[in-house]
């Protein structure tokens, strides 16, 4: 029987090129408050007379327990010129979404209040900027030891940016008082997927006291992380705050117990403004569509008579915490919490570049660049398609590609980009990523008695 020789050896890996400016030369700042002033330096941007960013008016909700998520977009400037001028074309340049995430405890323990924690729990504008509020005197909701409270701004971009132009401006996100807080700004890549992740590990070192069977901090013995373990981090484009002294236990009248801890020292990041780069080890150009904000406050209050109970409680509303030196709870986490988004930069260059879908098709040890579907958005001649360039060397040398050309399935690291041919300075994001590696082909053999093998 003759044998039969069947080629496997096809890989295709697909991805998307999207619009981006080189590094921007002018920026505007949009400054989520609502103070009711123009041309202060402190409105719609820093250096133009515009009105404020408008949510709603200045101390109502736009975000609460009950309605835990909101969502909205600003057309912010005129694409073709690049003005900073207030919603002139149609197309908007920045969204956000707010969100009130759900409690939950991170030592695995139960929580007082299931869900999102109802109308105590907020987002607000006022005349600094985006606010969450976490109102542990207000009667919405009962906390327990090892909660956490969570808030996220996610911002993304309309045309995104060079990590180099890429800002955000975050306040009282590692505040001294009897809760613990913490944040992490986490910067989207331009498919808007994070580079990195940040996950809150909690202020103990072990589980508390009152707390999924806990102990520590109990008896005046305590274990308590150091910053760097308060969060588990990975790739890059990452930063957090979260100076454990924001906590002590050395104040009046509670001294020498974590039953009910007082005000600490805030971190030194308490106020951040947070660059893609210098701060989050991004480079220079890679691309930023936009970022995760996130602030959690944990109860780190102890409880000695048992697991889940309250801790914000208040005299005549049954919430006793009666194993501890305030046998009523008023000394407890009734204190209310806030934390701001400020600023964000975005660029008013007019746009430059192209979006494309390209892929890599590999062949036996081979691939080609397949580039199609290509949109030349504010380039010199929209007619043209744009020269397609790929670098072996991280982006110090780029070489021109010819359609169709193959080159080797090695698996090395390679970047492609899209150039204008009239306007070097115009290109498309810059894909930064490997090549295939190349397969070995398999040929199913026939052997004379009919059984099937496969030899390489």
């Amino acid at each position: 029987m003759k044998n039969i020789n069947i080629l496997i050896c096809s890989f295709l890996l697909a991805f998307g090129l999207q619009n981006v400016n080189a590094q921007c030369t002018n920026t505007c700042r949009v400054d989520f408050q609502n103070d009711g002033i123009t041309n202060d330096g402190e409105g719609f941007f820093s250096d133009a007379s515009y009105t404020d960013v408008n949510l709603t008016e200045s101390g109502t909700q736009i975000a609460d327990g009950n309605t835990p998520t909101a969502s909205y977009s600003f057309d912010i400037f005129d694409s073709a010129s690049g003005d900073c001028t207030l919603g002139t074309d149609g197309s908007d340049d920045l969204s956000i979404t707010l969100t009130v995430e759900p409690v939950y405890d991170v030592y695995g323990g139960g929580v007082g209040s299931p869900g999102t924690g109802g109308a105590g729990r907020s987002f607000f504008i006022d005349g600094v900027g985006i606010k969450t509020i976490t109102d542990f005197t207000s009667g919405e909701f009962v906390s327990t030891t090892g909660d956490v409270y969570c808030y996220t701004y996610e911002v993304t971009f309309g045309n995104p940016l060079q990590a180099q132009d890429a800002v955000a401006r975050v306040t009282s996100i590692n505040t001294a008082g009897q809760i613990f807080e913490s944040a992490s700004v986490v910067f989207l890549d331009g498919a808007g997927v994070p580079y990195g992740s940040a996950t809150y590990n909690g202020f103990w070192n072990g589980a508390p006291g009152g707390s999924n069977g806990g102990t520590n901090g109990c008896s005046g013995t305590n274990s308590i992380n150091i910053e760097a373990d308060i969060y588990t981090t990975t790739g890059t484009g990452v930063v957090f705050a979260a100076d454990p002294g924001s906590i002590t236990t050395s104040a009046a009248p509670n001294t020498g117990t974590y039953c009910f801890p007082e005000n600490g020292t805030s971190g030194s990041n308490n106020n951040y403004t947070v660059d893609a780069t210098t701060d989050a080890g991004l480079m220079a150009t890679d691309i930023v569509s936009g970022f995760v904000y996130t602030v959690c406050l944990e109860d780190v209050a102890t409880t000695c008579g048992g697991d889940d109970l309250p801790t914000n409680g208040t005299t005549g509303n049954g919430q006793s915490t009666s194993d501890c030196n305030d046998p009523d709870g008023t000394a407890a986490t009734n204190t209310a919490f806030t934390n701001t988004l400020s600023y964000v930069e975005v660029c008013n260059d007019a746009p430059c570049g192209y979006t494309a879908d390209v892929a890599f098709t590999e062949v036996c040890g081979q691939f080609t660049i397949d580039v199609t579907n290509i949109i030349a958005s504010g380039t010199t001649d929209d007619a043209v398609d744009g020269n397609v360039e790929y670098s072996i060397d991280g982006g110090t040398n780029w070489i021109a590609y010819t359609a169709g050309t193959q080159l080797p399935a090695d698996g090395s690291a390679l970047l492609v980009q899209l150039v204008d041919p009239s306007d070097i300075s115009c290109t498309s994001e810059v894909f930064n990523g490997n090549a295939p590696i190349g397969t070995t082909p398999n040929t199913p053999v026939f052997v004379p008695n009919g059984t099937t093998t496969t030899a390489p």
